[in-house]
């Protein structure tokens, strides 16, 4: 664990070098990547760095559950003074320091034979394993949500296009009917009618650049950095099917049953409440401690 810690924390300290150095620049050079915009979200999104930061708690738990294993040991002293205090006149009192009571008392106690503390350490390891699967789920999530918010700028950028193509057209087909009835073989009506539809088009054209402001703005806040364009999509499709046809269903299910951090973190969880619930029947066995 504290590998992969040292890991992570080396490649986090090498992107925030790079984004430092390179900055919002991206935007002015062919547009923001879906993998830049990843990185730049894992450095800044905020349930990202709660879930580090739990993550880094977590890496405690085992050490702390442990420590119920070790020996205790206590160290305690007391300090007595006494004297008679009640002014009588015993001839055979003598007034001075009557007595001290001193003590220091040094204690050890090593548990043999403790469930409960010993399932206290399982709680800590099994709470140790829920933390690495849940900076793992938080992650993956991210990378879902980036990329929700990457094509969702990316389709209402499209949609632009394609509103565009078609306003073009339409733009033509109100020359020709004007054209057309100047020449005297249209009717006003078909002027009207095209000039109807160029206006929706036209609301349609504004509303697609509504959304793409809002697209942008919600990825640029989720990445914390200024965003104002994105790559533009390929516009050609894949010579080949970029999935081999071996790899079915079955295929990516056994995959995502082995490696899925959500089912794992979910497994973790179990093992934290199994573990919670031997600690409370650990207090129905005997203890031995020498």
């Amino acid at each position: 664990m504290t590998d992969r810690h040292r890991y992570r924390a080396r490649m986090l300290l090498g992107l925030c070098t790079s984004w430092a150095v390179i900055g919002p620049a991206w935007a002015a050079e062919g547009g923001l990547s879906l993998t830049a915009a990843y990185d730049a979200s894992r450095l800044n999104d905020p349930t990202v760095q709660s879930a580090a930061h739990a993550f880094d708690a977590s890496r405690n738990e085992e050490a702390i559950g442990r420590g119920g294993l070790y020996p205790q040991v206590s160290l305690s002293s007391r300090y007595g003074y006494g004297g008679r205090t009640d002014g009588g006149d015993d001839r055979s009192y003598v007034n001075s320091n009557d007595y001290q009571a001193n003590s220091v008392t040094l204690a050890a106690q090593q548990p043999l034979y403790d469930k409960g503390r010993w399932a206290a350490y399982q709680e800590g390891k099994a709470r140790g394993q829920l933390g690495v699967q849940v900076f793992d789920v938080a992650g993956q999530t991210l990378y879902d949500r980036v990329a929700k918010g990457y094509f969702d700028v990316a389709r209402a950028e499209n949609e632009i296009k394609l509103i565009a193509q078609q306003k073009a057209a339409i733009n033509g087909l109100v020359i020709q009917s004007k054209k057309l009835y100047q020449g005297g073989q249209g009717a006003i009506t078909d002027i009207d009618e095209a000039q109807a539809r160029l206006d929706l088009v036209d609301a349609q054209e504004a509303e697609a650049q509504a959304r793409r402001v809002a697209a942008l703005r919600a990825l640029s806040g989720r990445a914390s950095v200024p965003i104002e364009d994105i790559q533009p999509m390929r516009e050609e499709l894949a010579t080949a099917n970029p999935i081999p046809p071996e790899q079915d269903l079955p295929y990516w299910t056994a995959i995502a049953r082995d490696a899925s951090p959500e089912l794992a973190a979910r497994l973790a969880a179990v093992k934290v409440a199994e573990a919670q619930a031997d600690s409370q029947r650990a207090g129905h066995y005997p203890t031995l401690s020498l």
